[in-house]
């Protein structure tokens, strides 16, 4: 069997923005992201992805972004699932990246850019 993934949507479930200040000074972006993963109750292949945000940068402003997508992942063995899932994350993290630039370009503001994420582990 070939293993297969395929998205069937994506979503923003949440975006949350607060300008709390207006300081000019170049200050560091402090952020979390949290991934969870939920098996469909009807569907053994079927799997919801989401990837949670929370980040700040001092006197400037706060923003929570929550983003979930649902996948197909059919798999032979757990660790081609667990290789699918990975895939997804890596499709859905540019979106969250891209969401995050947005919202901070605005005028008087640094566009915050995110650096790539790579979740591959490495091999001994």
């Amino acid at each position: 069997m070939l293993s297969k993934l395929e998205m069937k949507s994506i979503y923003f479930e949440k975006i949350n923005y607060k300008r709390i200040g207006f300081s000019n000074k170049s200050n560091e972006f402090k952020n979390k992201v949290n991934c969870s993963v939920y098996k469909s109750n009807e569907n053994d292949n079927e799997f919801k992805l989401t990837i949670n945000l929370i980040g700040e940068q001092d006197s400037n402003f706060e923003v929570e972004l929550v983003l979930t997508g649902i996948f197909i992942v059919e798999y032979s063995n757990e660790d081609e699932r667990n290789i699918l899932l990975n895939n997804a994350f890596s499709i859905l993290f540019p979106y969250i990246r891209s969401q995050l630039t947005l919202l901070t370009s605005q005028p008087n503001m640094t566009p915050i850019v995110l650096p790539v994420v790579n979740i591959k582990k490495k091999e001994n």
